[in-house]
């Protein structure tokens, strides 16, 4: 099989129908955590998190949804955001394109509030990678999820 090769990448609204595109398609470590987090299959795990966020995008490699994130809160009057990124294994193959994607689609998270938190699952290394180099800060000791597997608490503050 040959690689692909990126021709253009795009950030668009996210839409039920690219949350059941991308579910099957997620990386395992995804699915693994989402499972980990609070044992929910990846569709409806992708289709709550678009229900409950403000800001809800996808990022298309070559025409296809490779990736679905945004931010969600508590009420609509609060300060404190929930950010969830999900991808299928595609971005990977280009870490400084996602990158920079990623970094501007944060910089908007960060514009509508005043402090960024949530938890990863500790065996998520590419994610935990991806947060720290995207200016999170983590707790040290781990904390147990809904499903008693160990998650790190990630978070910024203005």
């Amino acid at each position: 099989m040959s690689p692909i090769r990126l021709k253009s990448v795009a950030i668009r609204t996210a839409l039920p129908e690219d949350a059941i595109h991308l579910a099957p398609r997620l990386r395992q470590a995804d699915k693994d955590e989402i499972y980990r987090w609070n044992g929910m299959e990846p569709e409806a795990a992708l289709l709550w998190s678009l229900k409950v966020s403000t800001y809800r995008l996808v990022c298309e490699v070559n025409g296809a949804v490779e990736c679905m994130f945004g931010v969600g809160a508590q009420s609509p009057i609060s300060d404190v955001g929930y950010p969830w990124l999900l991808s299928s294994p595609v971005p990977i193959n280009w870490p400084r394109e996602f990158n920079t994607v990623t970094a501007q689609v944060i910089k908007q998270m960060k514009v509508g509030y005043d402090h960024l938190e949530n938890w990863v699952d500790v065996h998520n290394i590419i994610a935990v990678h991806w947060l720290k180099n995207h200016g999170f800060t983590f707790d040290e000791e781990p904390v147990l999820s809904q499903m008693g597997e160990p998650f790190y608490h990630f978070h910024w503050r203005r």
